[in-house]
């Protein structure tokens, strides 16, 4: 061969590499396969012709061609990086891991190859380990812009938000050009995190100084949505769409919050358009078998479950798929089935939140469950209230979720002079603001005793003023967050006015639809029926405690009786919040209004008794909580 063009081998192969580069891969191929012809084991040729095959997009022979040049020379750190890009190409992930691995261990100044290794480690779902490297890697190069934006993300994705929050701020420093996005993410993150209050002084920035950014736009009807402006919201996703293409991503989001305010003709819409783009989209097939009344198709069906074969090694994409195939089971009534999905998806997603440090500690519950007791004693309650609002106008509708909490809120915000706001975090967040408050800055609810009596006042009134900036005409505005039964003390104290709801179902009804609810971490407990049992008697204790101490004050609202005996249900639950009764607060499921809880198509339909005993289509199966009784009344 370099008798023919006067060159050696390796003067041959870097010719090629410059046709390469030159956008010529016909004459590099021809260089290399002439090199190849008189030395078939040349492991520059092997790489420069696998670089050739990759840009061609044939990833599987560049694979085999790198491969082959690392069996002759495995300490050329080139050739390991275009392993990797071609594995990634490939979306052969775990092979593209090793490779990067093994080219920044050659060359630890190759910025890119961390990067993709980052990102490859996320798509293995290994988030941790990913999380680790990113950060090992910023210790020496803080500036490395890739893995900041990487870190940030990967840090959302998983709830560690702090970590992510640090990585935005550093960039807003390193590449202040990019401050536009970056003040997006961010806001993006606050929304996450569920600070949605916080997430809008950063859209508004950009939309000040770029008042048509699309991007901006999409973000703000995000917040909109997040604090609970469902139908707001759609209108900036809509002038956000206007005259764009929009990514799958976007028309997911915009699918689950058309479903959320009822119009599922305009979700499945959606969903038809990404799965005929991507029909292997395990987050819209999981949509679609909630939103369909039976559930994927059976092509569907076939296609999810052959994907399950294929992803042994990617757990959350196994999880979706048990969640999609539990949904489709359950809407054919095929509960047993539905059961037994649910079971492995439960018990993946258990898996991963104790692999993050986030999986149901009883210990550590059980403690914050006694110090609440041991904190809000009858002196405590009764020296700080007198410092309260008393408004009427805020009532709080507490319990275990899945309990009737929506439904509940659902009849009252359904009276011509109440209006129903979903969950807001707003007292779990002011209980961290006591914290601050306090001199000792002692963790809640340790902080609450020591608070100066003039931060009350000030609390009060900072709630009361943000639910009525939502409805300025509502005489009574009820926060349905289940959680807030651990706050029964602040909220007494803040508001002793405020009429509070307790609502009580059939434990192993309610345990097993949250067993089936998917929640976030906030309920690891969800995912396990043991768990769940556990979290219940706790609950079931500490609601104990508040009748105790606030007899006659809280009222239970008895599932059974909302559905057996609607009406005389619903005319006490009024009359507790001071509402006469009224005949529209029946067909509360016309609502045009949004919901955004596990129970949103449940409550777009007439009060139903077939969720009572819901919990035998499951018996044999259920040994965990099949001995819980109901809770007593409060």
């Amino acid at each position: 061969m370099s008798q023919k063009v006067g060159l050696t081998p390796e003067q041959a192969v870097v010719l090629a590499a410059q046709h390469l580069s030159e956008e010529n891969p016909i004459e590099a191929k021809r260089i290399c396969d002439m090199v190849l012809t008189a030395q078939p084991n040349h492991a520059e040729a092997l790489n420069v012709l696998g670089s050739t095959s990759l840009k061609e997009g044939d990833a599987e022979s560049a694979i085999q061609l790198f491969e082959n040049s690392l069996q002759k020379h495995d300490q050329f750190w080139q050739v390991w990086n275009n392993l990797g890009l071609a594995c990634l190409q490939g979306k052969s992930f775990e092979r593209a891991t090793q490779a990067f691995e093994n080219t920044v261990a050659l060359n630890p100044d190759h910025t890119p190859s961390w990067a993709n290794l980052v990102q490859c480690l996320v798509a293995c779902e290994e988030h941790q380990r990913a999380i680790q490297i990113a950060q090992d890697r910023l210790k020496d190069h803080p500036n490395d812009i890739n893995v900041l934006i990487l870190l940030s993300r990967i840090s959302t994705t998983t709830g560690q938000y702090n970590i992510a929050f640090t990585a935005l701020q550093k960039l807003l420093d390193f590449k202040p050009e990019a401050a536009t996005d970056i003040k997006l993410e961010i806001a993006a993150l606050l929304i996450a995190a569920n600070f949605p209050g916080r997430a809008k002084k950063w859209i508004e920035e950009v939309m000040l100084a770029e008042p048509e950014n699309k991007a901006a736009l999409w973000v703000y009807g995000e917040m909109l949505k997040q604090s609970g402006l469902v139908e707001k919201a759609i209108e900036y996703f809509e002038a956000s769409c206007d005259g764009q293409e929009i990514s799958p991503k976007n028309k997911l989001s915009l699918a689950h919050t058309y479903t959320d305010l009822n119009r599922t003709k305009e979700a499945k819409v959606l969903l038809d358009e990404i799965l005929v783009a991507e029909p292997f989209n395990i987050s819209a097939l999981v949509l679609a078998a909630q939103i369909q009344d039976s559930g994927l198709t059976p092509e569907q069906v076939a296609r999810l479950q052959e994907m399950a074969h294929t992803m042994v090694e990617l757990p959350q994409r196994r999880e979706n798929i048990e969640y999609a195939l539990a949904y489709t089971a359950e809407a054919k009534k095929e509960y047993i089935t539905a059961f037994q999905h649910y079971r492995k998806a439960n018990a993946l997603h258990k898996a991963s939140l104790e692999a993050q440090k986030k999986g149901y500690n009883r210990k550590s519950v059980e403690y914050k469950f006694k110090q609440i007791k041991r904190v809000f004693t009858p002196e405590l309650i009764t020296r700080l209230s007198a410092f309260g609002n008393p408004s009427k106008v805020p009532v709080f509708i507490v319990g275990m979720p899945r309990s009737g909490t929506t439904l509940s809120e659902r009849v009252i915000g359904n009276h011509s002079k109440a209006a129903g706001v979903g969950e807001l975090m707003d007292i779990p967040h002011l209980s961290l603001l006591i914290r601050e408050f306090s001199q000792s800055k002692k963790k809640y609810p340790n902080c609450l005793p020591e608070l100066d009596e003039k931060y009350i006042p000030i609390l009060a009134e900072g709630y009361l003023r943000r639910l009525q900036d939502w409805e300025p005409q509502a005489d009574r505005i009820v926060n349905k967050l289940p959680g807030n039964f651990l706050f029964v003390g602040l909220i007494r104290i803040l508001f002793p006015n405020a009429a509070i709801i307790h609502c009580v179902r059939d434990p192993r009804d309610t345990l097993i639809s949250c067993f089936f609810a998917r929640f976030g971490s906030g309920l690891a407990y969800s995912f396990d029926l043991k768990d769940g049992a556990h979290q219940y008697a706790l609950y079931q204790d500490m609601m104990t405690y508040w009748t105790s101490l606030f007899p006659n004050e809280i009222y239970t609202s008895l599932y059974s009786d909302m559905v057996t005996q609607p009406e005389q249900a619903i005319t006490k639950l009024l009359a507790h919040c001071g509402l006469d009764w009224e005949e529209e607060c029946l067909n509360f499921h016309t609502s045009k209004k949004a919901v955004r809880t596990a129970s949103r198509m449940q409550v777009r339909k007439p009060i139903y008794t077939s969720s009572l005993e819901r919990w035998r289509r499951y018996e044999g199966h259920i040994d965990e909580i099949q001995h819980l009784s109901l809770s007593p009344k409060g």
